[in-house]
């Protein structure tokens, strides 16, 4: 008996030993081992991967923890708002690593319903569109972002946050966002995106302006919706979503973010490229796919939003963000092709072209999801892609279907009392 304790003890301590001697041999170890100069390991390696596709390391990754990497640990704590000594502890691996470490506690969602956010653009300084269509249905909504602010190549923000939009929001006890976009003049500017990404100064200049506009308006958060960012952008843009973040968690509001649909990740894409799904979904707490336009005004009529394509969406997308963080983008208007030109058709629009043209000219696509209508008009053929209640249906079933925190609406005033019927049934 006493020679087995004696055999059981020494094999105890012999493990110990090995435990104490060989830290990256226990998974649970590695992502929570202090990291200084000097050390070696895997976790090391996947630090500095991280680091990297934030834009805080611009150095190969190595399984060495040399100056260069505390330098770009010191810039990660720096941004997080958080003791910049370059030591990796607990809390630097929770801020890069767990999925909702960044996570502001806020939700856009009313009770617990799903959240329906609802885009509002305003094209000239008359338009009441977006604004009668809140105004009428805010109580089927239970957020607004204001698409009505964008971006300049100095870092600065023009434009600004129309008041009776936010007394509507605020009737109907709805939030609000500020939504920063770089569209100016219908095309989408790269050149001050990418500006503000290599620039420090700029950058911190536009977040300041973020923080400014959030709290002078009482606003619920931001929506970050950069389009088309040079695919070699990417680890900046990562680096700029980090920071911001760490500019508003402590004062309490969210970080949202409009990206891309894509079913595959392509770096060097030129649309879609720049938006790295898993780094994102880390950083923000929701993500708005904009699962529309996949047959757009520059293709070859089509769907503009097929169910086959936004599984293929949703699939790719949930391996990389927290399915409680995605809100699917919902299409409130179509496309009228011809050979000549394509205009947008909207929502509430569809019902008089079907009158004029006649009900046996709309076809149904059981694969794609969704109606279309051909007619003839000054000797030219048109195809229209639009979506209905039956369309909008199954989306919203996908939502239900794969549990997401719920949609984004583009955009409000193209739809009418029928869309937001099917809605208010969802809800």
């Amino acid at each position: 008996m006493q020679e087995k304790w004696k055999r059981s003890l020494t094999t105890g301590l012999f493990l110990l030993i090995l435990l104490v001697m060989c830290p990256f041999q226990a998974d649970a170890v590695e992502f929570y081992r202090n990291l200084t100069v000097g050390l070696r390991g895997p976790d090391v390696l996947h630090l500095q991967e991280e680091l990297a596709k934030l834009g805080h390391l611009s150095t190969k990754p190595t399984d060495y923890f040399g100056w260069e990497a505390h330098k770009a640990v010191t810039r990660f704590e720096h941004a997080m708002g958080i003791c910049a000594d370059g030591l990796v502890t607990k809390k630097e691996w929770d801020l890069l690593f767990s999925p909702l470490a960044s996570f502001s506690g806020r939700s856009l969602a009313k009770g617990g319903d799903k959240v329906i956010f609802g885009y509002y653009p305003v094209d000239y300084p008359e338009d009441k569109t977006a604004f009668n269509s809140l105004w009428s249905f805010g109580e089927d909504m239970s957020a607004v972002g204001f698409f009505t602010v964008r971006l300049d190549q100095h870092g600065s923000l023009t434009g600004f946050l129309p008041p009776d939009g936010l007394a509507a929001a605020d009737r109907y006890g709805i939030q609000s966002i500020l939504v920063v976009h770089n569209c100016r003049n219908g095309r989408f500017d790269q050149e001050a995106v990418h500006r503000i990404l290599t620039d420090r100064e700029l950058e911190n200049r536009l977040i300041r302006e973020i923080l400014r506009l959030l709290e002078k308006n009482g606003l619920a958060g931001v929506n970050i919706d950069f389009e088309k960012i040079p695919p070699a952008d990417r680890g900046l843009f990562n680096g700029f979503l980090q920071r911001l973040a760490g500019a508003l968690r402590p004062a309490g509001f969210l970080l949202t973010v409009a990206v891309a649909a894509k079913t595959y990740d392509d770096p060097s894409n030129p649309w879609s490229g720049a938006f790295d799904y898993q780094a994102i979904g880390r950083i923000c707490d929701y993500v708005m796919l904009m699962t529309y336009d996949e047959h757009w005004a520059g293709g070859p009529p089509g769907p503009v939003s097929s169910v086959p394509w936004i599984t293929r969406v949703l699939d790719f997308a949930l391996g990389r963000i927290p399915k409680e963080k995605i809100l699917l983008g919902i299409p409130a208007y179509g496309y009228d092709w011809t050979s000549e030109r394509v205009r947008v058709v909207r929502w509430k629009q569809v019902n008089r072209l079907i009158s004029r043209y006649g009900w046996g000219r709309v076809v149904w696509d059981n694969c794609a999801c969704s109606p279309s209508l051909q007619y003839w008009e000054g000797g030219a053929e048109h195809q229209v892609w639009f979506e209905n209640r039956y369309s909008l249906r199954i989306k919203l079933n996908v939502v239900k279907e794969y549990d997401l925190a719920g949609i984004t609406v583009w955009r409000l005033g193209f739809e009418d009392a029928v869309f937001w019927k099917t809605i208010r049934d969802f809800r």
